[in-house]
């Protein structure tokens, strides 16, 4: 990407500062709705899971600082959390995920996640990324919010 951002690959001397980022409400809307309240955990076993095969993160070129990170875990599953900082770079940022997707899923035939029903900004990206949504809606016990599995397979 060339711009304000560029992306990397995350390292495991990058997990403490990915542990403080500080996630957008829907991020953080769609995490606490599956149970899970212990934000730095969950950051950081999301990277761990994902060393095997690919976690990469967004950052600010002038900064340094890490506001985007996402993966492919050793489970299929494919995530991106985000820090609040991305608002003021939205723009540049949706447009260089379409080049940056097709990196994250080579060797990628299948992979899935689920996205809480109200986190409309997620489900356009995801729709215009090439993910399909499934009719269903999921809970997550004890919880009762409603989540939306999302897939996406190689063509």
């Amino acid at each position: 990407m060339v711009g304000k951002l560029a992306i990397r690959d995350v390292t495991w001397a990058d997990l403490e500062e990915i542990s403080k980022l500080d996630l957008m409400e829907d991020d953080l809307m769609v995490v606490n709705g599956m149970g899970d309240t212990d934000i730095p955990i969950v950051l950081t076993t999301s990277c761990i899971n994902s060393f095997n095969r690919v976690c990469r993160c967004f950052f600010e070129v002038s900064s340094g600082k890490i506001i985007g990170v996402y993966g492919v875990t050793k489970y299929d599953t494919i995530w991106f959390l985000s820090d609040k900082l991305l608002k003021k770079h939205w723009k540049e940022f949706v447009r260089g995920t379409k080049e940056e997707f097709k990196k994250l899923t080579e060797g990628v035939d299948f992979a899935f996640n689920y996205v809480h029903w109200n986190h409309k900004r997620a489900l356009r990206w995801l729709r215009w990324l090439g993910f399909r949504r499934t009719i269903n809606f999921y809970t997550f016990p004890p919880k009762t919010e409603k989540y939306i599995k999302i897939e996406f397979y190689k063509e």
